[in-house]
């Protein structure tokens, strides 16, 4: 996606969401917007300049964009876990709910794993122009 900078501040910039390149001066009444609600929080870079176009980047990764797969992933794991570990420790009696509770707290650490990695904005920003560097 493609945006102009509105408006800077240290904590986060906000920028307009416009089809090309092409900006009058006023976000609020541009015709080349998709939406009317097109003005959206990103987190800001250095040497980001208002009336600047940028390139707007998805900052979320796999485990939040896919929340239900990786609670279930989570808890399919803990109960496997659970069973693997009983039978290689025993426990005396065997209790089919222990590999449930297994997988209720594989679930828990997996809403902690998701909600630390949220990340602040939705979207990272790139000046436009600029040369990514990739790893020597």
């Amino acid at each position: 996606m493609t945006g102009k900078i509105v408006s800077l501040s240290e904590e986060c910039a906000e920028v307009c969401i416009v089809e090309t390149e092409k900006s009058c001066g006023n976000c609020s009444a541009c015709p080349v917007k998709n939406r009317p609600e097109d003005i959206i929080k990103v987190s800001p870079v250095k040497n980001a300049k208002i009336g600047q176009f940028v390139f707007l980047h998805d900052d979320r990764n796999w485990i939040n964009k896919n929340k239900a797969t990786a609670l279930i992933g989570g808890f399919i794991s803990g109960v496997i876990i659970a069973e693997a570990l009983s039978k290689i420790v025993s426990f005396g009696a065997y209790r089919p709910e222990y590999d449930f509770i297994g997988g209720g707290i594989m679930v828990v650490i997996m809403m902690f794993l998701i909600k630390a990695t949220k990340p602040n904005y939705f979207f990272r920003m790139e000046l436009t122009g600029e040369e990514t560097r990739g790893h020597d």
